[in-house]
């Protein structure tokens, strides 16, 4: 199982790295839909990364958060630069493996 840092920016868009690696690029951005008034995602939106945000390859579309962690194991890993505070967020873990 692979952890990774999952950093929200708003209620929408979040983004992903490995944990124990200290790239400042994210490996992917999840754009998130929810159900009607709720917190329960209806589709969850992963892009590649790209300093803008009109430049971001669309790779997939998931239903759940959790299966859009476990598709962050499948993508190649990113060099990349950026000035992304990754100190806050939550650790979660690839459900795969």
């Amino acid at each position: 199982m692979t952890a990774y840092r999952l950093v929200f920016e708003g209620l929408d868009t979040a983004r992903i790295r490995p944990e124990d690696v200290e790239q400042p690029a994210p490996l992917a951005w999840f754009r998130v839909t929810y159900v009607d008034a709720s917190y329960e995602a209806s589709a969850v939106h992963v892009y590649g990364h790209h300093e803008q945000v009109s430049e971001r390859p669309w790779l997939a579309t998931h239903e759940s958060i959790a299966a859009a962690v476990a598709f962050c194991d499948s993508l190649p890993r990113v060099d990349g630069s950026g000035d992304y505070d990754w100190s806050e967020g939550s650790v979660v873990t690839s459900p795969s493996a």
